[in-house]
């Protein structure tokens, strides 16, 4: 890799974080304490491990691509 392509990719992941991290802290302020245990069904899983579940995943995948 070049470093003309480091620092495209650089500004790319700093593009992509910059739009996720609003849109991950609008989900998670979207549970509110009083629903946070919230399930459809009691086989499912609620409202705040959804949310949780959604900003780990990420974390755990980038992690784990690089190996």
């Amino acid at each position: 890799m070049t470093g003309d392509q480091a620092t495209f990719l650089a500004d790319q992941m700093v593009n992509l974080m910059q739009g996720e991290f609003p849109a991950t802290c609008k989900v998670i302020a979207a549970v509110k304490d009083d629903t946070r245990d919230y399930k459809p069904d009691p086989k499912s899983r609620s409202a705040w491990d959804v949310a949780r579940r959604g900003t780990t995943e990420s974390r755990r995948g980038s992690v784990q691509d690089r190996g």
